[in-house]
């Protein structure tokens, strides 16, 4: 009986989620109509940032309820596509199993969106405190900060994604047939996308750092908010002017929250369950993070583990980046420009620096 409803679920879910979108689409639209054209004067370059997230939320929409339409079979990390873009992905780029893609740009949509919200609290904190505050960043630093730190967890999540290689998804299949035989077909679809570390240990890392970094940006809302109210009652400014920033900021978590609610939660809601049915989520959590820590020391206090990432540098460079060490490579250059950079920035301003010259010995 429940494989034969199964069988109609997809469908009336695509069906729901188009519903959705003939109803969230249009509302986006007016709502950036309304910001690009009809806002305030007053606002000045609050309302840029608006429209970037109005933008960001918008297309994340549209990705969502028409593009992949993701259904997923929680609490088993088990998921497939069932909208347009898994057959424009066929046509134009040429790939029949292209559920992972679409995974990535889901998962970067999110991130991007996070992005935005944090700017948008950002900027009312960076308009309440005085000129004068240390922490007062100009008009391109306040954008230019956050994007920085976007680029960072999007490089890190870029990076878990194309290190799992998911190539083994017939293996997982297969193991998922055999440990639950009733829910085989969940398995079925073509285009279904199973994660299991039975098959790649390195899949669970993506789950953890995305909800680390959805996780994180809620926690800077939540302090630029708290540091919002604080500046406000310790600011010299009238009446007047607290109770207007204190409206601004009060509409601005009405409008936030409903992102929040629809996307986030659901996220959550979804993600969590997975972790737990994944077995030894947090012992290979705990382990990764263990052998990262350690390798980092390695890099960055000691001479030989940097005669390492050289050795892997060059190395890199005799086989080509188009090998299979090209992940793990890429981070090792990564790790070793920042090395230099530290360096650089110690020598600038007349540190001292405990790391010293060193001569790369060949062999």
């Amino acid at each position: 009986m429940f494989n034969e409803s199964f069988e109609e679920f997809p469908r009336w879910y695509e069906i729901s989620m188009q519903v959705s979108a003939s109803i969230t689409i249009p509302i986006n639209s007016i709502g950036l109509i309304m910001i690009a054209f009809f806002s305030k004067e007053q606002l000045k370059n609050y309302r840029y940032y608006l429209l970037f997230h109005q933008i960001c939320s918008m297309l994340l929409d549209i990705i969502i309820n028409t593009g992949t339409v993701p259904v997923v079979y929680s609490p088993y990390p088990i998921g497939s596509p069932h909208g347009w873009m898994t057959e424009v992905f066929k046509i134009v780029l040429k790939m029949e199993n292209n559920t992972w893609l679409q995974t990535e740009i889901v998962f970067h949509g999110f991130l991007t969106t996070a992005m935005s919200v944090e700017i948008l609290f950002l900027y009312r904190y960076q308009v309440i405190i005085p000129i004068t505050h240390p922490w007062r960043l100009s008009g391109i630093s306040k954008f230019l900060t956050v994007l920085i730190y976007h680029i960072i967890w999007m490089f890190l999540v870029s990076l878990s994604f194309h290190n799992i290689m998911p190539n083994d998804q017939s293996a997982a299949k297969d193991q998922f047939r055999e440990d639950h035989p009733d829910l085989a077909f969940f398995v079925e679809d073509k285009n279904s996308l199973i994660v299991t570390t039975e098959v790649n240990l390195d899949a669970i890392l993506v789950l953890i750092v995305f909800l680390t970094r959805i996780g994180s940006g809620l926690i800077i809302c939540c302090i630029f908010i708290l540091l919002s109210r604080y500046s406000l009652n310790h600011t010299i400014m009238s009446a007047r002017t607290r109770n207007m920033h204190l409206h601004l900021i009060r509409i601005l978590c009405y409008q936030i929250s409903i992102p929040i609610a629809a996307f986030y939660i659901p996220v959550f809601c979804i993600l969590t369950p997975m972790l737990f049915q994944i077995q030894n989520t947090f012992n290979l959590a705990l382990i990764s993070f263990n052998a990262i820590s350690k390798r980092l020391g390695v890099v960055f206090w000691s001479k030989e583990g940097k005669c390492q990432v050289v050795r892997n540098i060059l190395d890199c460079s005799d086989q080509g980046f188009g090998s299979k060490t090209r992940c793990s490579n890429t981070s090792t250059i990564v790790f070793f420009s920042a090395i230099s950079m530290v360096e650089q920035g110690f020598e600038r301003f007349g540190g001292r620096c405990k790391w010293k010259k060193f001569e790369f010995l060949p062999g």
